[in-house]
């Protein structure tokens, strides 16, 4: 006993000796790596946060050059009086262009002076909406417009809405001489959602303008604002500036990153404090547990040959390898049973999940069974939705087994991976061309906009075309076959609403519990954007869905055929007033719409009479389409062909005729049949052989530069990749073919 005290004080002694250096060593590396640590997370975030801003106000620049270079917004700041259609265009654009922007929350929006609205990328609405839309009061709007119209066509100016529904950066441009219409361009950037998305609380972002200030974070104390709005030292905070290159037309734009002292010492004292203290209690424990394991040596050994039940031990052997065989073959099968419950829990999971959806199972057995997932999970709001393949009967008739599985796992992965942010998601494959999906939401708008995003990338990369019958949202896992029925019923009825829609909700079929007659506007609206596309297979889809849906799914009277045949003669009228034509244009003088519908006596031959109408519009127009292709596409060969010697792009192109880049490389790849780049390098290829076989006294880099190409190694590529050789090597050839 004596011994085991003398043995344990001075083993306490060394204890002690070495956590006093290594506490010293501990406070030092701890101090050293905290600080470096807050100061490169400091800089970082104020990198991040002034480079996403900036690059977000030199996009929105980009894009104001863009929408006053597009037709469609020349045409509308021309007009005195704005027209339907091409506001309809206008707004098109802006859609289009509105992915430019950074945030999700964006707005690009034009208007002219003579028009009482705005148009942005959403959707047009008045003045008033426009500017509580922003965060700014009509005065302030006001003042800003003001501020634009009198710098200048080359003056930029901005304004920041404070406010906590709106928060946006707001920069104006007006373009007074090159438009009839003196021509307001506004871009509107949501700055919270430019900030770094794992920003931690304690940080702080200031953004000033000449010493005032532009934007804070919530948690920014007014003794930093005040320091910095009277340019006072910085020196009670760990702050770092950087000057924003948009300074030079913004004014004078700073960015600041800072965290307070108390946030500094409460990090040392996390990262220090209270990782030493746990320190000294292992230790103490530790010596304790080496006491009492010196005191008795081999109680261990008997508890653990206890625990894995050896019950009689050869002692004559190694009792250590016999514990470690015995644990090892413990793991073994501990192993086997793992893998056997994960084969089995996925089946087990689908199958409980399908019950619940099917309404098999009791409230009561459905909590019971649920309550390993969590009472977070239990108590949330839940959406179920039915997913299906258009054409899905002829899927499943002409493709192999196999190819059905392969497609079920790749919409199963990508409905995975894309909900995978979500607290709780799940898909089922209910038949060979069905599933249904479960997911938590915290609002249904939300959760569609996923489903709508999803759908269109998955149509888009793939070819897999699927549409989504969603139920209503209900609250907790136990109640989603109460969903899930509302799903079933707008799956069976969708054919009345929205038949060809990529979404279809309870909402979308519930107007067919009356009798009124059924003409929804977005309907309408895409019947127009058909015929302007002269898309007339759609056409007659549409146009089927709406005889089925009002004629022959429900009954109708005479008076409903009357006022069916009115609202599409008006659908008539308004495709004549986008087209800018008269009816007498297309149909002759002697064709009235009206007349030549209501004289229809079935709904067949209503249907009939109506696609034969809107495929005499769509023809005519597309033979105009046509020929102005044959203009463009000689207008595009000809600039190469007298440019191809010049260092020329896409984008010089873009300019030439008067597109967007985009637009060009699309509308090029569609008439030519090569992308502009592949067409450059072999037209510049047949001028160089051509120049090689007129004048063989040239040399490879006099060629280089006739043809356009900045070196001889440029020209050595496009010959190793047309013809696999050389130039040199195709001189040699075209020298000797000719001494022969």
């Amino acid at each position: 006993m004596s011994y085991l005290k003398k043995m344990f004080i001075n083993n306490l002694g060394i204890c002690l000796a070495y956590m006093l250096l290594f506490s010293i060593l501990m406070y030092i590396f701890t101090l050293t790596i905290t600080t470096n640590q807050i100061d490169n997370n400091l800089k970082s975030v104020l990198s991040q946060t002034s480079q996403s801003i900036d690059n977000g106000i030199s996009k929105a620049l980009d894009l104001s050059i863009m929408i006053n270079e597009n037709p469609y917004i020349r045409i509308y700041a021309n007009e005195n009086t704005p027209d339907y259609y091409n506001r309809i265009q206008v707004r098109s654009f802006l859609r289009n262009s509105i992915g430019y922007l950074p945030s999700k929350s964006s707005i690009i929006a034009v208007m002219h002076e003579n028009d009482n609205g705005v148009i942005t990328n959403d959707f047009s609405m008045p003045y008033r909406n426009f500017a509580e839309t922003i965060g700014l009061t009509l005065e302030e709007l006001d003042a800003l417009k003001t501020s634009a119209k009198t710098g200048g066509n080359t003056s930029v100016h901005y304004t920041f809405s404070n406010n906590s529904n709106s928060g946006m950066l707001t920069i104006i441009a007006c373009e007074r001489n090159k438009y009839r219409q003196p021509l307001y361009v506004f871009a509107c950037l949501q700055i919270n959602e430019m900030l770094p998305t794992d920003l931690s609380e304690d940080i702080e972002i200031i953004i000033s303008i000449d010493n005032t200030i532009l934007y804070t974070t919530g948690n920014v104390s007014d003794n930093l604002i005040n320091t910095i709005t009277d340019n006072k030292p910085l020196d009670n905070k760990h702050i770092f500036i950087k000057n924003s290159s948009a300074a030079s037309f913004l004014g004078n734009l700073t960015y600041y990153t800072a965290l307070s002292n108390s946030s500094y010492r409460q990090k040392l004292a996390v990262k220090f404090i209270f990782p030493l203290i746990i320190l000294l209690i292992l230790m103490i424990l530790s010596l304790i547990a080496v006491y009492f394991m010196t005191k008795r040596t081999y109680a261990p050994i008997v508890g653990l040959l206890d625990a894995v039940d050896i019950t009689h031990p050869d002692k004559d052997k190694n009792e250590i390898d016999y514990i470690k065989n015995k644990i090892l073959s413990l793991s073994n099968n501990n192993k086997q049973l793992t893998n056997t419950l994960n084969n089995y829990r996925l089946p087990l999971e689908e199958a409980l999940l399908k019950d619940m959806l099917y309404g098999i199972l009791p409230q009561q057995v459905c909590e019971e069974r649920i309550r390993h997932y969590g009472s977070a999970i239990l108590s949330k709001s839940y959406v179920t939705a039915i997913i299906e393949t258009h054409e899905s009967q002829t899927l499943l008739y002409n493709a192999p087994a196999d190819s059905i599985n392969v497609l079920n796992k790749t919409v199963i992965s990508m409905f995975t991976e894309h909900f995978s942010g979500y607290a709780f998601f799940r898909i089922l494959l209910l038949t060979s061309d069905k599933y249904a999906i479960i997911a938590s939401v915290n609002d249904f708008a939300t959760f569609r906009h996923d489903l709508q995003i999803f759908l269109l990338k998955t149509g888009e990369s793939t070819g897999i075309n699927l549409f989504a019958s969603v139920g209503t949202m209900v609250n907790g896992l136990s109640n989603i076959n109460q969903s899930f029925s509302v799903a079933l019923n707008v799956s069976e009825n969708r054919i009345h609403g929205r038949q060809y829609s990529t979404i279809c909700t309870a909402d979308d079929v519930d107007g067919f519990k009356d009798n009124g007659v059924y003409y929804p506007f977005d309907m309408e609206a895409s019947i127009i954007e058909n015929v302007l596309n002269s898309n007339t297979q759609t056409l007659h889809h549409l146009t089927s869905t709406l005889i089925s849906a009002n004629f022959v799914h429900k009954p109708f009277s005479q008076d409903q055929f009357s006022q069916f045949v009115f609202m599409f003669t008006s659908t008539f009228n308004r495709i004549f007033s986008a087209l800018n034509i008269k009816p007498a244009d297309i149909f002759g003088e002697d064709t009235i719409i009206y007349l030549e519908l209501r004289s229809c006596r079935e709904p067949n031959e209503l249907l009939d009479k109506i696609n034969s109408l809107l495929d005499q519009i769509a023809n005519s127009l597309r033979s105009q389409i046509s020929s102005m292709d044959t203009v463009n596409r000689e207008h595009m060969l000809n600039f190469i062909d007298k440019n191809y010697s010049k260092d020329i792009s896409l984008i010089d192109l873009a300019e030439y005729m008067n597109f967007s880049s985009v637009h060009t490389s699309r509308l090029f790849k569609a008439l030519v049949g090569q992308n502009f780049k592949e067409y450059l390098t072999h037209y510049r290829y047949e001028k160089a052989k051509e120049l090689m076989v007129n004048s063989p006294h040239m040399k490879i880099k006099e060629i280089a530069t006739a043809v356009g190409c900045n070196s001889t190694a440029a020209l050595s590529r496009i010959f190793m990749k047309c013809s696999g050789i050389s130039p040199g090597q195709y001189m040699k050839n075209i020298s000797h073919s000719n001494n022969n």
